[in-house]
């Protein structure tokens, strides 16, 4: 076979425009469409995202076997704390409805909340936390109340920032140091 480089070419067999094929409307034109295409697409980064998902909530959970383990260590000996991460958070004693002025250090209590303004139609009172101690009274340079210093789990700290600031905190004595 040769070719004859002697004819020079048209520009238009070279760089033509194609000339339009009609749709059958058929299955081969669906595969050859971008709307398949990009349904493919769709599809895979789906299952992907699943199996992804199915992955990371297939690691996350020991950690309830954990909880369960802290949860027997509490149970097992009512006795002796379990040595969990205290705070310390302070409130004047009348802010405090319900702890008397003679409450002395390492009574434990329970902090109630009604919300202000209600967060419902009816007046609504909820315990906001389970338990706290009384660390110590400081009495007032000036006067004025003194201050309770109040220790608590760590975890309650936003619970008890919110109801110290958008609600009206009652005390319930839970029981009274010796």
């Amino acid at each position: 076979m040769s070719i004859d480089l002697r004819r020079a070419t048209s520009h238009r067999e070279v760089s033509g425009a194609r000339p339009k094929v009609e749709r059958r409307g058929g299955p081969a034109d669906l595969y050859k469409s971008r709307v398949w295409r990009l349904g493919l697409v769709g599809i895979a980064v789906l299952v992907i995202g699943f199996g992804l998902s199915a992955l990371l909530l297939d690691k996350g959970e020991p950690a309830p076997q954990v909880e369960e383990k802290r949860n027997t260590a509490r149970s097992s000996d009512p006795q002796s704390p379990v040595a969990t991460d205290l705070a310390s958070y302070a409130f004047l004693l009348p802010e405090l409805e319900g702890l008397p002025p003679t409450v002395s250090s390492g009574t434990e209590i329970e902090i109630w909340a009604t919300w202000e303004p209600p967060v419902t139609k009816r007046l609504k009172v909820q315990r906001l936390i389970p338990s706290a101690t009384i660390s110590k009274v400081i009495p007032s340079i000036e006067p004025g109340p003194p201050t309770v210093m109040l220790e608590l789990e760590r975890r309650f700290l936003p619970d008890i920032m919110f109801g110290d600031r958008f609600g009206a905190l009652s005390v319930v004595l839970a029981s009274e140091a010796d």
